[in-house]
């Protein structure tokens, strides 16, 4: 063997035994739905369930996604706590074919979801009731939310699931920031997905967190901080896609690395809204500015797909198109995120005395993950998670 040889046969060697980056390589989905409250012609116990059956067995047995992040509205509605059980027991019967293929759903409330359009107090232990034992949500939310507000971890992602509905009047939408900011803090993942009911920006409707822009400005601030690219949301019955440009940072929108993004999901109900003037007249958000990306009112179901590949994530609007009974794709949207930096990184980053060499990423090493206060549900440790009263 000569001696040119060796020394690439011991690279080769390393290489195959150096362990690979904690995010490399890590290639999987999710799906987000919402909004399967009854509607004109589909509506049983308060639940549009053939159009819901419609989406969850496409999503089921075609897409096949590691978890359904449900952004609110299950239900129509109920004035009672016997009916709102109900309901909600429709709903979950309904998703069935999720749940049999073992892919867990994470629901957040809208605003049907607790009592007929305004907050019922007993709303959370109807809900905690019937999501509990194998369908129960994770319990770390803050006190007086467990359940219906929580963050979990899955694979190289972090996700918090936002109830705001917590005030007799839905128009006044409330956030436990200091909740979210130590939940942020402790995340160790690369990507950062917010869910929520309604929108952060206005569009058309008028209950939405835009409604209190101080609160829903400390909000976006927060998961931008903390690296989030991305809110979900439900409650407009139809697709939206809107882009915040760092109008700061980049006042030439040059950079797509700095931009916010706001995802309506299509309903799975057959009732749908217009954006009528498809302008954006809400309240503002400091050195943001909102930009149409896509806009689709074709009065169909459907849902998100999410596709993760390391650091690149590729998001997929899905349609059900009436005439033939399939779903096509109706808009898609890819950006990249940064690696995540380590504690010692990025003190390194902020001190120029801390050797940076040292403090580079090493994400195999134990000491490289910060210890958090409060650390975020595992879908791994869901299972034994307490099932909250």
């Amino acid at each position: 063997m000569t001696k040119k040889v060796m020394p690439l046969l011991l690279i080769a060697v390393l290489a195959c035994l150096l362990p690979a980056s904690k995010t490399a390589g890590q290639t999987w989905k999710f799906v987000v739905m919402a909004d399967s409250q009854g509607s004109r012609g589909d509506n049983i116990s308060g639940v549009s369930t053939r159009t819901l059956g419609w989406v969850v067995n496409e999503v089921a047995t075609k897409v096949k996604p590691e978890l359904i992040l449900f952004a609110g509205d299950l239900i129509e509605g109920a004035a009672t706590p016997a009916e709102l059980e109900k309901q909600l027991i429709t709903f979950r019967d309904a998703m069935a074919p999720a749940y049999d293929a073992n892919i867990p759903i994470y629901a957040i409330r809208g605003s049907h979801d607790v009592g007929p359009n305004d907050y019922k107090p007993w709303s959370n232990a109807v809900w905690n009731k019937v999501f509990s034992g194998r369908f129960a949500m994770p319990g770390n939310g803050p006190e007086g939310e467990k359940g219906v507000t929580y963050s979990f971890s899955h694979k190289n992602a972090f996700f918090v699931g936002i109830d705001s509905y917590k005030t007799p009047d839905t128009r006044t939408l409330t956030i436990d920031q200091r909740w979210l900011k130590g939940q942020l803090d402790a995340n160790t993942q690369p990507h950062v997905f917010a869910f929520s009911h309604t929108q952060i920006v206005k569009v058309e409707h008028g209950e939405s967190l835009d409604n209190t822009p101080a609160m829903r400005n400390a909000f976006v601030s927060s998961l931008i901080d903390a690296g989030g690219r991305v809110y979900f949301c439900g409650h407009m019955h139809l697709a939206n896609h809107t882009r915040l440009n760092d109008t700061k940072a980049d006042p030439k929108d040059a950079d797509p690395a700095d931009d916010f993004h706001q995802i309506i999901v299509p309903p799975c109900c057959q009732k749908f809204y217009r954006w009528k003037r498809q302008v954006y007249d809400g309240n503002a958000i400091p050195g943001r500015t909102p930009h149409k990306v896509h806009h689709i009112e074709s009065r169909e179901p459907g849902y998100l797909i999410v596709e993760i590949d390391g650091l690149k994530v590729t998001m997929t609007t899905r349609l059900r198109k009436a005439a033939t009974g399939q779903f096509y794709t109706a808009a898609t949207y890819t950006y990249t995120v940064a690696a995540r930096k380590t504690a010692k990184a990025a003190k390194a980053q902020a001190d120029p005395n801390i050797d940076a060499g040292a403090a580079a990423e090493k994400p195999d090493r134990a000491d490289a993950e910060p210890t958090p206060a409060a650390p975020p549900l595992s879908t791994a440790s869901m299972a034994a998670a307490p099932v909250q009263p």
